[in-house]
């Protein structure tokens, strides 16, 4: 009785992943409207309550100007946002990265000359300033502007 009630549930469950990993696009759409609606009813709310003029303004009304006032909400921030991002890339792509290496070099043969006399390490010369550089390449290198603003837009 146990065991076939267990199987059931199993294959239940199992039923209930594959629907939702058959229907995950509609499953996102559903979880995104949850989230609107429920950033949105205290607006509406209040719109479709308060008198204008000596007029209630209808749930439709109230509806519509409150997801106005989110879209005007979220443009804003955008042209806040997009003119500050762009900057930073500007400054990224005009950073001299063999300058930054020769800074950072130094302190950090210090710091390597200091452990290897310490006794903490037995590696090299070297090594801390090597794999840091070798380390910095590979993450920059792997960065796609142009993929991170499709995703994001």
């Amino acid at each position: 009785m146990i065991r076939k009630t267990l199987i059931y549930l199993l294959i239940g469950l199992a039923l209930f992943i594959l629907a939702l990993w058959l229907f995950s696009d509609i499953f996102l759409y559903i979880a995104i409207s949850l989230v609107l609606s429920s950033l949105l009813r205290p607006l509406m709310r209040y719109l479709a309550t308060t008198q204008f003029f000596g007029l209630r303004l209808p749930k439709l009304l109230a509806v519509i100007f409150s997801f106005f006032i989110f879209s005007a909400l979220i443009a804003s921030f955008i042209v806040l946002f997009i003119p500050l991002i762009s900057e930073q890339v500007e400054v990224l792509s005009s950073l001299d990265y063999e300058d930054l290496y020769t800074r950072l070099s130094v302190p950090l043969s210090s710091l390597e000359s200091y452990l290897i006399s310490t006794g903490l390490t037995s590696q090299e010369p070297g090594f801390i300033v090597n794999d840091l550089k070798d380390n910095v390449i590979s993450q920059v290198t792997q960065i796609k502007l142009g993929n991170i603003f499709n995703v994001v837009m």
